[in-house]
């Protein structure tokens, strides 16, 4: 049987410090994804992630056994995501969507993408605080109590600020939509 994310982080903090390989396998995707999600560039996500398991290295001792591994993970990639910004004092900018095909048509997977991009877009435009809880309940699929307890507040407020961010990101989508439509 395997270990918890628990069980490995609080071997990462007596000294085995292999242990956090698994953690990294385990983990590194979901973390590039959230990077690539709020920045909108792949280069950058790549970058951000790396810098999160060197700082889950480095702050191992701030690791308090009982508390959700992920939760503390995306604390940590929060707060990396804020210094870049406070470095950078740069806008969010878009990246082109990579998209790998399956066992799609051309014209299927020429529509899934269109669909991406869009998506990534209305996303891009929104506030980073309602990009932020959008991208870790839906596509990180945290639970409203895991994101207050990584953003310190109750989760009624959590399920108030995604659903703000929902009724948002549709009207954004739908100006793209209708954008597109006086284009063609």
């Amino acid at each position: 049987m395997s270990d918890t994310d628990e069980e490995l982080m609080m071997s990462v903090c007596a000294g085995n410090l292999y242990r956090l390989e698994v953690l990294f396998s385990r983990h590194y995707e979901a973390v590039h994804r959230f990077f690539t999600r709020m920045t909108g560039d792949g280069a950058d996500a790549d970058d951000l992630a790396q810098d999160v398991f060197l700082r889950i290295l480095k702050y191992r001792k701030s690791y308090q056994a009982g508390r959700p591994f992920r939760v503390w993970m995306f604390g940590i990639a929060r707060n990396a995501l804020n210094d870049r910004y406070r470095r950078t004092r740069q806008a969010v900018t878009e990246d082109e969507f990579q998209f790998q095909a399956h066992a799609f048509t051309p014209s299927e997977q020429l529509e899934i993408k269109q669909r991406a991009v869009l998506v990534q877009s209305a996303l891009s435009r929104l506030s980073p605080e309602k990009r932020e809880v959008l991208v870790l309940s839906r596509y990180h699929d945290m639970t409203y109590e895991e994101i207050a307890e990584l953003m310190d507040c109750e989760a009624g407020t959590i399920r108030v600020r995604v659903c703000r961010a929902i009724k948002e990101l549709r009207v954004i989508v739908n100006e793209l939509l209708a954008d597109q439509r006086h284009a063609m």
